[in-house]
């Protein structure tokens, strides 16, 4: 069985914020799975998103800063 991270956890692996990683899930980009009121992202969709993500960018909610 794959490993569940909180959106939490996956927004600190990535380095955005939590919100981001919430309209991700919300948008389709990044996929994840509900139980209950809890959302929880797989391993494996965190490695397909991985690859997603060193192909193209991938915009924040929070907006670039250069």
């Amino acid at each position: 069985m794959d490993q569940l991270y909180t959106t939490d956890e996956v927004a600190k692996m990535l380095r955005v914020s939590q919100r981001t990683v919430q309209v991700w899930i919300r948008e389709g980009v990044l996929t994840a799975v509900r139980y209950g009121r809890l959302l929880r992202v797989r391993q494996a969709d965190l490695a397909n998103f991985g690859e997603v993500l060193t192909s193209h960018t991938v915009p924040t909610a929070e907006g670039a800063q250069e």
